[in-house]
């Protein structure tokens, strides 16, 4: 062999050649296709909440909204009305100005609330700068007005099958224990049951399961309720 043979096959032993990358194995795949997704996730993704916890925040985003209701209708609504009437001495101007922002501030909370209940995050509305007559003018401070001033009518309805529902689960579980001073109860009677105390017991015992079990779905759908009603107002 000459010595111009000998450096060619040595050069040839130096060289790497590349060899192809085996394919991937399905399993594989899934994995760095699930890696890559969340990779390019801007937010984590929401978990949902137990049973128990979303009964818990439903409950309290209908109960919560009973007195945040009477605020923004006793606060807006009278300084709507007072401004109103008085505006052609420009004495309710800015009477007309506290509604229109106050109404703004129950907003601002209300989206956020509303926005955890739903699930979804609602922007703020992009409001037009100024002070008065952009305010007057912008559209989304009269839909804002309104709900602050009618928000009283779905929260009242969702309190009403919220606490319901409640005071009949908790109630009737917990008969046997104050149900002794009662002075009569006919309903067992009228069901056509025993007249007895135990079957007063089991008679209310049963109901107060019922109203358990069915508890999660009537507090979800009175909390949607009212918070679509609201986006409905406040999420144009």
């Amino acid at each position: 062999m000459t010595t111009t043979q000998l450096e060619t096959s040595q050069a040839a032993a130096q060289l790497e050649i590349p060899q192809p990358e085996a394919p991937l194995a399905p399993a594989q795949l899934e994995m760095h296709s699930a890696t890559a997704q969340l990779g390019s996730s801007s937010a984590p993704a929401q978990l949902e909440a137990p049973p128990a916890r979303r009964v818990v925040e439903d409950s309290r985003y209908v109960l919560s909204g009973l007195p945040l209701a009477v605020a923004s209708f006793v606060v807006c609504g009278t300084a709507f009305t007072a401004g109103l009437s008085l505006a052609v001495v420009w004495i309710g101007v800015p009477l007309l100005m506290l509604a229109l922002l106050q109404s703004r501030k129950f907003a601002t909370q209300e989206r956020a609330r509303a926005g955890a209940v739903l699930g979804v995050e609602v922007p703020e509305p992009a409001y037009r700068g100024g002070r008065l007559l952009p305010l007057i003018t912008d559209r989304m401070t009269w839909w804002e007005l309104s709900h602050a001033m009618l928000r009283f009518i779905p929260n009242t309805i969702a309190v009403s099958f919220v606490a319901t529902w409640w005071a009949g689960m908790l109630g009737g579980v917990s008969f046997a224990l104050w149900g002794w001073s009662l002075p009569g109860d006919d309903l067992p009677e009228l069901l056509g049951l025993s007249d007895t105390y135990a079957a007063s017991v089991i008679c209310y015992l049963v109901t107060g399961l019922i109203f358990a079990l069915t508890l999660p779905a009537v507090v979800r759908a009175a909390a949607r309720f009212e918070a679509r009603i609201a986006l409905t107002f406040l999420g144009r």
